[in-house]
């Protein structure tokens, strides 16, 4: 996971560009260079030095920057997707990340890069984890696959089940407080919103107290009144007959416009320390 690969001294700029680029599917090469402390001339010629290996595949392939503004977005091409497959002792399947998702991977690596300024790199990197949504997704499904283990062996029943939980996009750790993190881009109707809402209520209804998936949800979005509107939102999610008497208690869900998390991410830390 990405402060792993942060901390790791014995890894070369160029691989830990690759894993970088892995665990956050997306970045620019301002993010990268604020990530690996290198200036942004390394990042363009890390990639071109990278490229020149394989005729044929890209290691890092570039594309246009959300809706044509900012600077361009990179991602693992084949090639350095089959390397990291290589390092992680894993064969996943290669997929190209869509133009949709552009300006979600840049938000929420923002996310990252803001806290680790505000903490000061050292500090953040002794005291964070910041896990993607691939293993975000793994841990909050954790319990189910501890107590639903036995049916699971279902495959169709264990995949209509995962489909009713929550992917969330990320989750931070600080020492021994833990989040689950959603970026919003203010592009989701409210019923897809709402939709997302109802599955992290249903999930934490069947929750118990102490479960390692319990986890203030922390929503971050674009402007001030899209904050408004998702707290409205899930006012009426909220008083739906389903959530009325839950046998658990609800999740905490919290709303930032984009920038704002940080604090409330370094109070969280704060009152720890």
């Amino acid at each position: 996971m990405v402060i792993d690969v942060l901390r790791n001294d014995e890894l070369e700029t160029q691989e830990k560009m690759m894993l970088l680029l892995f665990y956050l599917g997306m970045a620019d090469r301002y993010q990268l260079a604020k990530l690996l402390v290198r200036s942004v001339h390394t990042v363009d010629q890390t990639i071109k030095r990278l490229n020149k290996k394989s005729k044929e595949e890209k290691h890092i392939q570039s594309c246009t920057a959300p809706f044509n503004k900012g600077p361009r977005m990179y991602q693992l091409g084949p090639a350095g997707w089959k390397w990291v497959m290589g390092w992680l002792e894993e064969d996943r399947r290669y997929y190209e990340r869509s133009e949709s998702q552009k300006r979600h991977y840049r938000r929420m690596t923002e996310i990252l890069i803001r806290l680790m300024h505000a903490m000061g790199r050292d500090e953040a990197l002794d005291r964070l984890r910041f896990y993607n949504t691939y293993e975000a997704t793994e841990m909050f499904r954790y319990p189910w696959e501890v107590v639903r283990w036995q049916e699971w062996q279902d495959v169709k029943l264990k995949q209509e089940e995962e489909k009713e939980l929550p992917r969330p996009d990320l989750c931070l750790e600080i020492d021994d407080s833990s989040f689950w993190i959603e970026y919003d881009t203010a592009n989701e109707s409210p019923t897809k919103i709402k939709a997302k809402y109802r599955r992290y209520y249903r999930a934490f209804n069947q929750l118990a107290a102490r479960a390692s998936s319990r986890k203030p949800v922390v929503w971050v979005t674009t402007s001030r009144s899209r904050v408004e509107l998702m707290k409205s939102w899930l006012e009426v999610v909220q008083r739906e007959w389903e959530f009325r008497d839950m046998k658990n208690p609800p999740p905490e869900m919290l709303f930032f416009k984009e920038g704002e998390e940080t604090s409330y991410f370094l109070e969280s830390l704060a009152v720890r320390t």
